[in-house]
């Protein structure tokens, strides 16, 4: 399955803001810059990396259901 930039970015930001996690504080428990996730977000960003999509998926805390979408494994 192709991973969609713009789908992960509406998701990290629709589950970011639900958490009330700012984009600074995810930057910083990810290990990458506030502008990398802006544009995850915006969708302006190529695919993350699987490092990158594992971390989001574990601190935004995302449903197994959701697994696929961000191209991990069950």
């Amino acid at each position: 399955m192709d991973i969609n930039p713009v789908i992960i970015g509406q998701l990290v930001r629709q589950r970011r803001t639900e958490k009330n996690i700012g984009v600074r504080e995810l930057a910083r428990e990810i290990g990458v810059s506030p502008g990398y996730i802006s544009q995850l977000e915006k969708g302006t960003y190529k695919v993350p990396s699987s490092t990158v999509l594992e971390k989001l998926f574990r601190i935004l805390m995302f449903e197994n259901k959701y697994k696929a979408i961000f191209g991990l494994k069950n």
